[in-house]
């Protein structure tokens, strides 16, 4: 799943389907239904500081949430979630600000 098809051979080659599917804008109800059936969901989408506080807060974080509301939301088992998660560890001086700032 992803933004973009540019890795669909990559995927392809995994024995999986890739799937085109906004994790800004489409649906928790979207991804439920992608999710239904599945045995693991891999969770390694970031902003890659583009776009600023606001978009690395919609995608690193309510994008987070919105994947784990979907799982919650997936009828009988759910699938496991490995969230994968790093700062620019090339260099931990340059961790942006609102990346330290509490949501809750």
């Amino acid at each position: 799943m992803g933004m973009t098809l540019d890795y669909q051979d990559e995927i392809k080659e995994l024995s999986a389907e890739p799937v085109l599917l906004s994790l800004e804008d489409s649906p928790v109800a979207d991804f439920s239904a992608l999710f239904e059936g599945q045995d693991v969901v891999y969770f390694s989408a970031g902003a890659g500081g583009k776009g600023g506080e606001e978009r690395t807060k919609k995608v690193d974080y309510e994008g987070a949430l919105k994947v784990f509301d979907a799982i919650e939301a997936v009828h009988g088992a759910k699938p496991r979630l490995i969230l994968v998660s790093a700062i620019d560890v090339r260099d931990p001086d340059k961790i942006p600000a609102h990346y330290v700032r509490e949501y809750f």
